[in-house]
């Protein structure tokens, strides 16, 4: 093989290996942020669940104190 083969080769196989690796990059990265939007989903729910929680004792502790001043 000549010398302008061997270049061309080289560079070719090197900007197809950069191809592949943006490829792989660029459905990793969509994985990720999905996987982020599924945590970001349940991180809300958790905390909708702990304030519906705080409220009922909340509730819980007004009822009882009325209870006892009404007695």
């Amino acid at each position: 093989m000549t010398l302008k083969q061997q270049l061309t080769y080289g560079f070719g196989s090197i900007i197809l290996l950069l191809l592949i690796t943006s490829a792989i990059s660029i459905f990793r990265f969509s994985d990720t942020s999905q996987g982020f939007n599924t945590y970001r989903n349940l991180a809300l729910a958790s905390v909708n669940s702990g304030r519906i929680q705080a409220n009922l004792l909340e509730a819980r502790l007004a009822v009882n104190k009325y209870i006892k001043t009404q007695q």
